[in-house]
């Protein structure tokens, strides 16, 4: 974002009247909206602001600086449905429990930077940047109307967050086509370990106390760009105060400096396709870190060594990563480094970082270890995971010997265990003399030195590495070709694992329960009759049935309808009434009744229902006396049915 662009955007707040128009108090010459449209925002509904563009003659533009005089704080700052250029955030705090929201609002807003960095933030906290509002009507290339903002066109990375950001979360957004990165959420310090150079924005190195804090990124959508897809954190952690400090400006040659740990970091549901690099790359994460439930695809399209991973974590980082699809380029094995998961060492002491759950297809190294730190009681485990149609000599591959101090290097843990490993043919031979070459990077099988027990990884795994359509498609999955690795009845993965170090796995990739003993090996448990994963294949276009897809031990991926009480789509769905005058219907899908009304249209009856029969009794009032219909009458009160009318011949006769 060009320096020179320091203007304050100017707020605009709505009041709640129809077809009126206001500025912020104190604000001026930023212009007005008016209300009352239902294609615009509504002031107390959906946004207690709404950000107008106009930054030094840039009417494309917004900038959201926070003070003393704007506390934002648990408020939504609306971005009206348009195309833009960019959004800034320059110190913008909430509070704990109170972030800052930044939203679209009124339908999809995309930012089209043009060179420029289209959404950035510095030095801004409790801030959630989301496209899940108002978003009707799509706007992204996906055509999918989930992500209500889009960033596209950006000099570097669609959405930036730097220079002591922290609690940041961004989610339903949509980025492509950007000069390097997705989204970024990092800050390296500064000479002198200062978070900024143009801006007072405090220290962020490690030894200053900056920690970047709960980092939260969900439901977006990244495709074609040719750096990383998430580049979360930092990549130095293990350098200490030998880090990287960001000096693009050679204002501090050669200075170093330790790069801040992230505390509290969770990347999920997200959607990344044709990725030049690395597709998720988290570094210095060095507690609460899980990774999940995200899909990748076409990654290190570009095949540069060292950034060529589907999920990278970094040195210092730990965490969970399951249930992830990490699929690589199907047809183009030009690269010779193309990784699924690698893990470069844990920064805090103590820690257990488990994989478990993931489908990883089409790469070189499926998993790979390559200790960078000195932490005590480093703890690994690469179990229940489907590996199919790799094409490196390795299977796994550790490097336990750590690069810090390796000759007082912290005994490391690793267990790989219950994985299914499908065609890998360059890898076959997991024998005696020299298999244990496939399992071990610079420890070579030394007793005492190696992290993995090589003997227990060849002997608790399903290897069927020889490239085989029998062996993968009928013999274990129900169609590999077809990228369908469910278990089939006759698989050998099946109830064949062995007990795990840390517990048991309790569900699959699909989430369903593993419940058999021993449990089936690989990202997916068997099931008998698999018609269903998830509650929405269980759909009967019923509205008086709840629809789900169980998955406790006696109905596994069955379809369970159930009849929601009171519900009808027609009169015949309801329960006749114990009382007979009262009629059933049904409306709004749900059964109502109504009293019967018997009515002879006679003031000298009573009218009654029967609630035995339903039938109308009609029984004679005593000492009343009417005149019938069709006979000559005065007025109405004459007449039996309280109705006297002309006949049209100059006489009044009772009508009925």
């Amino acid at each position: 974002m060009p320096v020179a662009v320091t203007h304050a955007l100017i707020l605009i707040l709505f009041h709640c009247l129809s077809n009126t128009s206001a500025t912020k108090n104190g604000g001026g010459g930023g212009g007005s909206v008016t209300s009352g449209s239902s294609s615009t925002c509504v002031i107390g509904i959906d946004c207690d602001y709404i950000l107008t563009p106009n930054v030094m003659g840039h009417t494309d533009y917004f900038k959201v600086t926070g003070d003393d005089e704007n506390d934002y704080a648990g408020k939504t700052l609306c971005i009206p449905t348009g195309t833009y250029r960019a959004i800034s955030l320059l110190q913008v705090h909430g509070r704990p429990g109170s972030p800052v929201i930044i939203t679209n609002c009124g339908g999809p807003v995309v930012f089209d930077g043009r060179d420029w960095t289209p959404i950035g933030g510095k030095g801004s906290r409790y801030i959630r940047l989301t496209g899940s509002s108002s978003v009707g009507g799509g706007g992204g290339s996906s055509g999918d109307s989930k992500y209500g903002i889009v960033s596209t066109n950006s000099a570097t990375h669609g959405v930036h967050f730097d220079e002591g950001c922290s609690d940041i979360e961004v989610d339903h957004i949509e980025t492509h086509t950007n000069g390097y990165a997705g989204i970024v959420i990092r800050t390296y310090p500064r000479c002198g370990g200062t978070c900024s150079y143009n801006e007072d924005l405090g220290v962020c190195s490690r030894g200053g106390g900056f920690v970047q804090n709960n980092t939260l990124v969900h439901h977006n959508y990244i495709h074609d760009v040719p750096g990383e897809g998430l580049y979360i954190g930092t990549s130095h952690y293990h350098m200490g105060e030998g880090g990287y400090i960001y000096d693009p400006n050679g204002y501090c040659p050669g200075e170093k400096g330790a790069e801040p740990p992230l505390h509290g970091v969770e990347i999920h549901h997200n959607t990344l396709h044709n990725i030049g690099m690395d597709a998720i790359q988290i570094g210095a994460a060095t507690e609460r870190v899980q990774v999940h439930h995200n899909i990748l695809q076409r990654f290190a399209t570009s095949h540069e060594y060292g950034h060529s991973i589907g999920i990278a974590m970094n040195p210092g980082s730990t965490g969970n990563i399951f249930n992830n699809w990490i699929e690589g380029i199907r047809d183009d094995k030009s690269g010779d480094g193309d990784f699924g998961i690698i893990l470069y060492g844990q920064g805090s002491d103590d820690q257990l970082s488990h994989v478990y759950n993931n489908v990883i297809l089409h790469v070189v190294v499926p998993f790979s270890f390559y200790n960078r730190e000195d932490a005590a009681n480093q703890r690994y485990e690469f179990v229940h995971n489907t590996v199919y149609n790799f094409t490196g000599n390795s299977p796994v591959k550790f490097y336990c010997i750590g690069t810090v101090d390796p000759e007082n290097q912290p005994p490391v843990k690793a267990i790989v265990r219950n994985n299914v490993f499908a065609e890998g043919p360059n890898a076959e031979n997991l024998e005696e003399p020299y298999g244990y070459k496939k399992f071990y990077g610079n420890t070579n099988g030394i007793v005492g030195l190696d992290c993995l027990d090589y003997n227990d990884a060849r002997e608790n795994n399903v290897w069927h590495l020889v490239k085989s359509t029998t062996t993968t498609t009928g013999g274990d999955f129900t169609n590999a070709t077809d990228h369908d690795f469910h278990l089939v009845e006759s698989s050998s993965a099946r109830e064949t694992g062995v007990v795990l170090t840390n517990g048991p796995i309790l569900t699959d990739y699909d989430g369903i329960d593993r419940t058999v003993v021993p449990s089936d090996q690989g990202a997916y448990q068997f099931v008998s009759s698999l018609s269903c994963v998830s509650d929405l294949q269980c759909d009967d276009s019923n509205v008086c049935t709840t629809d789900q897809c169980t998955n406790n031990s006696t109905n596994r991926g069955e379809c369970i309808h159930s009849i929601i009480l009171g519900c009808c789509q027609t009169k015949g769905d309801c329960d006749d009434h114990a009382d007979k005058c009262k009629k059933k219907k049904c409306k709004q899908n749900k059964c109502k009744f109504k009293n019967k009304i018997c009515n002879d249209r006679n003031r000298c009856t009573r009218d009654k229902c029967k609630a035995q029969n339903g039938r109308c009794k009609f029984r004679a009032k005593k000492k009343c006396v009417c005149v019938q219909t069709n006979e000559i009458c005065v007025k109405r009160k004459d007449c039996c049915s309280r109705d006297c009318k002309s006949d049209g011949l100059g006489a009044k006769r009772c009508r009925k």
